[in-house]
């Protein structure tokens, strides 16, 4: 069952991420999990909202939507950007070359979230991901 909603929309700039961040870590908190979760969540976040920034087309407008819903059995996170909708599952291993700068935040994000996943929210770019509320602490 849902129980709310948050919509954080920010300008398409770095800066504005780490404001992302502090909202998810308590927002996490709040619900109940543990802190090294929440940091985790916070992470995972974070990470989506950079790679936003960092990869969706420069034009004019462009914003990063993070939508945090809550339910009873998960918190379901939401970040939207304007570049082409991807479909299909995150990388579930590491890059091949460890010198690599790519793809270690997508991993992260899997092994993170007890689901992860691309979607096309109304014709634009979305990572969707969840993590588990059940086995708590409720607030």
């Amino acid at each position: 069952m849902k129980i709310g909603e948050l919509r954080l929309t920010i300008d398409r700039n770095l800066e504005s991420i780490p404001l992302v961040g502090v909202s998810v870590r308590s927002i996490a908190a709040y619900c109940g999990l543990d802190e090294e979760t929440a940091s985790q969540i916070e992470l995972a976040v974070v990470e989506a909202a950079n790679n936003s920034v960092e990869h969706s087309p420069d034009c004019e407008g462009a914003f990063v939507e993070v939508v945090i819903e809550q339910f009873s059995e998960k918190l379901s996170f939401h970040i939207t950007d304007g570049g082409e909708p991807r479909s299909g599952m995150l990388a579930e291993s590491l890059p091949e070359d460890p010198l690599s700068e790519g793809g270690y935040g997508l991993y992260l994000i899997n092994e993170i979230s007890d689901h992860a996943e691309w979607v096309d929210r109304n014709g634009r770019n979305c990572l969707h991901f969840w993590k588990s509320l059940e086995n708590q602490d409720r607030v």
